[in-house]
């Protein structure tokens, strides 16, 4: 959880108008399953690379936890449907490189984002290529206060890194997530009542100065990590000067479901189980 010097406060009036302003200028989104039509996507499409080399199913078995779902699947499959129908422009997925032993341990988080950021700087002043950087929010978002990789891209690739972030109301994942607090910036993408939409937050200042002030002010999101603990739900978040400081963009669903753990080449018929893999790390959320 980052710690900032003000905190969002809660303006019934303000998050009204806030939501009033969400929902007039969010963009609905009707395709977030990869396997259907790619309108919705095709913004994101374009900017990531190639996906081929191997059954991805069997690719996906050896990955680490989080990666072994049906889920994960659905986006590298849709990745190379798309290459079928666009040979002269592929996308492909790559990785960081593994950061070095040295990195481990709460006081390493300054060089771990460091080194976050100038992998994919440098994977993008190599190649040229536009790139996706799929990662969590701590990580992604720009928290000037933090120094944390999306900060880093932002002083290095300047208005060229647009961090989007991806929210939800409440839902089921691991474990119960109930309605946000009221103070946070999830509640007010709630009250849109939309049920999964795109949000640019670079489209100019707002006309009614409720909404100016709510974009403009201390806000708090959720962070949910590694560890979470449903008790105690409202202290997994995040703090920012101002959410069009943290972000350019929001992609809100309103209710979340759990991930369908993935099944093996052989056995992938609707009643398989999937074989339970290593628990995962218990790294803590980075604060």
């Amino acid at each position: 959880m980052s710690r900032h010097p003000a905190y969002a406060r809660t303006d019934p009036d303000e998050h009204a108008a806030a939501a009033r302003w969400v929902r007039t200028h969010a963009h609905p989104l009707a395709a977030l399953d990869p396997g259907a039509p790619p309108e919705d996507l095709r913004p994101f499409a374009e900017s990531v690379r190639d996906g081929t080399g191997g059954d991805p199913r069997e690719l996906l078995a050896r990955c680490r936890p989080f990666w072994r779902t049906e889920e994960i699947l659905d986006v590298v499959t849709w990745m190379r449907a798309y290459n079928e129908r666009h040979p002269g422009d592929p996308v492909r997925f790559t990785a960081s490189p593994v950061p070095e032993p040295e990195f481990t341990g709460p006081e390493s988080l300054p060089g771990i984002e460091r080194h976050l950021a100038e992998s994919t700087a440098w994977w993008h002043e190599h190649t040229g290529d536009r790139i996706v950087y799929w990662g969590g929010l701590a990580h992604m978002g720009v928290d000037a206060h933090r120094h944390n990789a999306g900060s880093h891209l932002r002083e290095r690739l300047g208005s060229a890194y647009a961090p989007i972030g991806l929210t939800f109301h409440h839902g089921t994942a691991f474990h119960r997530y109930p309605e946000p607090p009221a103070d946070f910036t999830e509640s007010v993408l709630g009250a849109a009542g939309l049920d999964a939409f795109m949000l640019d937050l670079r489209t100019g200042k707002a006309p009614d100065p409720a909404v100016r002030t709510w974009l403009a002010g201390p806000v708090r999101t959720r962070l949910i990590g590694p560890v979470y603990d449903p008790a105690h739900d409202a202290a997994h978040h995040m703090t920012a000067d101002a959410l069009t400081d943290l972000l350019d963009g929001v992609i809100h669903v309103r209710e979340v479901t759990n991930a369908r753990p993935l099944t093996s080449s052989s056995n992938s018929g609707p009643e398989a189980e999937a074989e339970p893999g290593p628990a995962p790390d218990r790294a803590r959320t980075p604060s």
